[in-house]
């Protein structure tokens, strides 16, 4: 039983290996050769992203059938629950993995030295987030490109034409002048902590720095908070979960946003064709980093799964298959790790609402997006984060009270 327990194993090992040369040509199966079950626990974020893969998997391979569990996968995978063990794969968003790796590295298949950059593989700067003690254990799917969405006409009138407008303060200038004009603003389905931790990756800082010390009271810290402050204390931005319906109650000038949000914005707005337009987020200073990615999401293997060679198939589909990438970045705005896969990609003809080359501004933002290392304790972190930066709201807010009580906070953990 162990002598096969470790072939199979083995045999797991090579095919993950092999699964690292991703958006090469794989041998195609007959639609008869592949049978079973697996199940996959994947996070609310991410079940209609994967029900919509998994539904174009088994058109091809009728004799699969895939489970999927929405849930809390961060909490699930973060507990000594022994419920745990039953998924074959689980998908998860990439702020959590430290926190996963750490409690339960074990778990999960190391998939080897095998990923690296260039031609044929995934963008290096997502490895970092999905290894541990050395090892890789996660696998970066896709990503989210954060940009700002934009009534060009609105602008123009208002005497701010967005492309123009190359930092922050040009930002906040012009939506000052618009929000004058037409009484418009700007909106966002980010929570005010996680804006907050946006601006923080576009400055490439950290939360604590190398021995668990918090940051939040550094420059690169208060830079960002200080970005935040404006919009809300000048009344330009509000948070709804609902953008559609804002741009469809005709109430917004631009959308702080990633990729995802471009359904929403073009089926919300259809008869605005060539009045919504697409920028990258304003730099902090002149000729600043305007590549920001953050809300992406990896894939685990649980190592005693019994239907791994089924899951590891899949995972192949995931990575490699161009046609399932396109209908997710049409329908989700996902941004592929993979780089062939992605630099292959082209929505032009699937969606001219704005110019046409959104989706290569998309792929640009996440092969230039800096590093992020996020924190084996992230959640707790972001819900001190979530907490404070709330009283940003408002035109009274005390900034430096607010960064004492995080940094007290971050440091009591």
């Amino acid at each position: 039983m162990k002598r096969f327990s470790r072939a199979i194993a083995v045999f797991a090992s090579v095919c993950l290996i092999s699964l690292m040369g991703c958006g090469k040509n794989a041998e195609v199966k007959k639609p008869d050769e592949l049978s079973g079950t697996i199940s996959i626990a994947a996070d609310t974020n991410n079940d209609q992203i994967i029900k919509t893969a998994a539904e174009d998997f088994k058109t091809s391979n009728p004799k699969v059938n895939i489970n999927i569990q929405p849930m809390d996968t961060a909490s699930l995978l973060s507990s000594k629950d022994e419920k745990y063990k039953k998924y074959d794969l689980y998908i998860t968003g990439e702020e959590n993995m430290q926190e996963i790796l750490n409690l339960n590295s074990k778990l999960f298949y190391d998939l080897g030295s095998s990923i690296t950059d260039g031609k044929g593989s995934i963008l290096k700067g997502y490895i970092p987030n999905n290894s541990y003690n050395g090892k890789t254990y996660g696998y970066p799917w896709y990503t989210y490109a954060y940009v700002i969405y934009y009534r060009q006409d609105l602008f123009k009138e208002a005497g701010a034409p967005a492309e123009d407008i190359k930092t922050w303060q040009q930002f906040i200038d012009a939506a000052v002048k618009v929000n004058k004009s037409t009484g418009k603003r700007i909106v966002t389905q980010e929570s005010t902590g996680r804006l907050y931790s946006i601006l923080l990756n576009q400055l490439r800082g950290g939360y604590v720095d190398k021995n668990g010390k918090s940051l939040i009271s550094s420059n690169v810290s208060i830079n960002a908070i200080g970005v935040l402050n404006s919009l809300y204390s000048e009344a330009l931005l509000y948070n709804s979960n609902n953008i559609s319906n804002e741009i469809r109650n005709d109430k917004v000038s631009a959308v702080i946003g990633n990729s995802s949000n471009m359904t929403a914005v073009s089926k919300s707005s259809p008869n605005m064709k060539g009045k919504w337009q697409i920028i990258q987020l304003p730099a902090f200073e002149p000729a600043g980093n305007r590549s920001v990615t953050f809300g992406g999401s990896s894939l685990l293997l649980n190592k005693d799964s019994k239907n791994s060679k089924l899951a590891l198939d899949f995972l192949k589909f995931l990575s490699n298959d161009k046609d399932v990438n396109v209908k997710l970045s049409q329908n989700f705005g996902t941004v592929p790790i993979c780089i062939d896969v992605s630099q292959s990609i082209d929505l032009k003809k699937e969606n001219n609402f704005f110019n046409g080359n959104e989706y290569k501004l998309y792929e640009a933002i996440a092969r230039l997006s800096p590093v992020v290392n996020y924190t084996s304790r992230y959640s707790t972190i972001n819900g001190i984060l979530e907490q404070n930066l709330d009283k940003l709201h408002g035109s009274n807010a005390d900034i430096d009270s607010i960064v004492i009580d995080m940094d007290e906070e971050i440091n009591g953990i």
